[in-house]
């Protein structure tokens, strides 16, 4: 008789050999059932598609900042003002409803002068991907 695993033929041996006969190899549980694994791949896809939003949502605002700041330089040219540190700062993030969308509108604030010995405050809102309002 070849020596292996006999365990089927020894159902009552505690070893689950017979004396003289390799032991049986057993499997040993991975520590995670089937539907552990799938809430883990759920999970991970879930970790995965937020990421994606999120680099989405800062490579917009990124676009809408550069749309804000050419819009505040134009008005500034236009109304021979001085637009101060050449930048726009996001101010605020609202979801808007816009021909039955959601969009995000985004409010950028902005600083300009007159005579270069002031410091006066202006905005610019953008809605979805458009200026939708500039203000001195």
């Amino acid at each position: 008789m070849a020596r292996g695993c006999y365990r089927a033929l020894a159902p009552t041996l505690e070893m689950g050999y017979f004396p003289g006969t390799a032991p049986c190899q057993v499997r040993q549980p991975t520590g995670k059932s089937h539907r552990e694994t799938r809430i883990l791949d759920i999970s991970g896809l879930i970790l995965l598609i937020l990421l994606g939003m999120l680099l989405w949502f800062w490579q917009d605002t990124l676009r809408m900042r550069e749309l804000a700041l050419q819009a505040a330089n134009e008005i500034c040219h236009r109304q021979q003002l001085q637009l101060l540190d050449a930048t726009v700062t996001l101010q605020r993030v609202a979801v808007r409803r816009l021909a039955g969308r959601a969009v995000l509108q985004r409010t950028f604030q902005f600083t300009y002068s007159r005579d270069g010995d002031d410091r006066l405050a202006g905005f610019v809102i953008t809605t979805g991907n458009h200026v939708e309002q500039v203000g001195l």
